[in-house]
């Protein structure tokens, strides 16, 4: 676990213990890779509306068999990316996602289900109990995932 910040503001990231079957890897890598094909699908198109992304991102996830609660997770991705001029915007394979508070659920003291390629999953884990108390500090709250040195984290603002 790990925990920096200042009295007002503390963000937390708390270790995902038992992907073994490497779901949070393989949810980054999709998220990121139906990102930049809408991205893509949106630069051809010369679309930047909200709705007409939306519509890009739901052909892409539908094609590529991914569950349809990511829409409007990857719609605001894209939709980020493209009112940033200048810059490239593709999102790189194990880039960390943002997921809002509606898509992850604190089911026990140390377990939050997430939502990954297979569906809904729940994992465990690390929280350090004399930092911060049995129940993590995120319920409720929008999170993001990410995956670094073959280990997956969540972390947010507490």
């Amino acid at each position: 676990m790990f925990e920096h910040g200042t009295m007002s503001r503390m963000e937390l990231e708390l270790e995902i213990l038992d992907d073994l079957d490497g779901l949070v890897p393989a949810m980054l890598a999709a998220i990121n890779r139906a990102s930049n094909q809408a991205r893509t699908a949106a630069n051809d198109a010369r679309v930047r509306d909200t709705d007409a992304v939306r519509e890009l991102v739901r052909a892409q996830i539908t094609a590529d068999g991914l569950p349809d609660t990511w829409v409007g997770l990857i719609t605001s991705r894209v939709v980020a990316s493209l009112s940033r001029p200048g810059k490239d915007g593709r999102f790189s394979n194990f880039q960390g996602v943002d997921i809002p508070a509606s898509l992850v659920r604190w089911s026990a003291d140390n377990r939050v289900q997430l939502p990954t390629t297979r569906g809904k999953r729940t994992f465990s884990v690390h929280v350090d109990v004399a930092a911060t108390g049995l129940r993590p500090r995120l319920g409720g709250k929008p999170v993001r995932v990410s995956h670094r040195a073959g280990n997956s984290y969540v972390s947010g603002d507490a």
